[in-house]
């Protein structure tokens, strides 16, 4: 039985439950999600915890240049042990079954992908701050991101947990995200386009659309309504750059699919949150967060 140990302290518990909930953590995630985006090293003191502990286990991340060099340090990041995951259950009394942890820890079948997940982890803890600071008004359900791996990652037989099949060709979105917001329950796809040009990222979006119309993702949750797609961007010139290409017609018979499509830079997501940052290709600001 591993209980939560004595002289651990509310703050400890939220940094393992949001490890828990992100699959992989940063400090600055975990500060994020606490609204507390200028207090990394504060959080970080507790990770450490329970890191010593042997309630997560951690990595050293470095950007990786495709000659082979090491970049500059991304920071470290978190995982569930086994050990922590049956604190959870046993502090929740909830079933150890129920709280998945990463078998392989930290895992990535490239180096390259670190510095996109680092962001990615950023982006899925917004989620996590505005349900804690809307009262009780917006709850995350269900948080899979596409390092979240079905398989043994290490063997060669895992698959990423967002993966869809439509018309032979896979469509692996960056993070599917099943929430509450008031009475309504929404289901949501995630792209983050993170050094990917223009016509790439059209061609996800309208990927995105035949998804849709078999209900692929509505489907892996038994969700009675189709997903929205949430269209998120480093780069604001680069989001400008697709609106303006899709009203050109580069993403033909868009119309019909317009209402499920919400678009929003990184750093807006940041500064005003999710729920005031995304809007529709028309301008008007997105209201399935409220």
């Amino acid at each position: 039985m591993k209980r939560f140990r004595v002289g651990f302290t509310d703050n400890h518990l939220s940094a393992l439950l949001i490890v828990w909930r992100l699959i992989n953590a940063t400090s600055d995630s975990v500060a994020k999600s606490q609204n507390m985006p200028k207090l990394a090293n504060y959080w970080k003191r507790y990770l450490n915890d329970l890191h010593s502990e042997g309630l997560v286990t951690s990595k050293l991340i470095h950007s990786t240049s495709r000659t082979g060099k090491g970049g500059r340090r991304l920071g470290e990041f978190f995982a569930l042990t086994e050990k922590g995951a049956e604190t959870i259950a046993e502090t929740l009394n909830i079933e150890p079954e129920t709280v998945f942890f990463p078998p392989g820890g930290i895992q990535s079948k490239s180096p390259f992908q670190f510095p996109h997940r680092a962001m990615l982890i950023q982006l899925f803890a917004m989620f996590l701050g505005y349900e804690k600071s809307s009262e009780g008004r917006f709850k995350v359900l269900d948080l899979v991101p596409e390092y979240r791996y079905i398989g043994s990652n290490r063997l060669g037989t895992g698959r990423k947990a967002t993966r869809v099949t439509v018309a032979g060709e896979s469509i692996i979105p960056d993070g599917i995200v099943r929430f509450r917001a008031g009475e309504a329950v929404r289901l949501a796809t995630v792209e983050f386009h993170r050094e990917t040009d223009t016509r790439r990222i059209i061609e996800q979006l309208q990927k995105h659309a035949l998804a849709t119309d078999k209900k692929s993702f509505s489907e892996m949750f038994n969700h009675p309504h189709s997903n929205y797609v949430l269209s998120v961007y480093d780069d604001p010139l680069k989001l400008k750059n697709v609106q303006e290409r899709i009203m050109a017609g580069e993403f033909p018979n868009f119309e019909k699919y317009a209402p499920g499509y919400h678009f929003a830079s990184l750093d807006d997501i940041f500064t005003l949150g999710v729920n005031k940052a995304f809007f529709q290709l028309s301008g008007k600001k997105s209201e399935i967060f409220i």
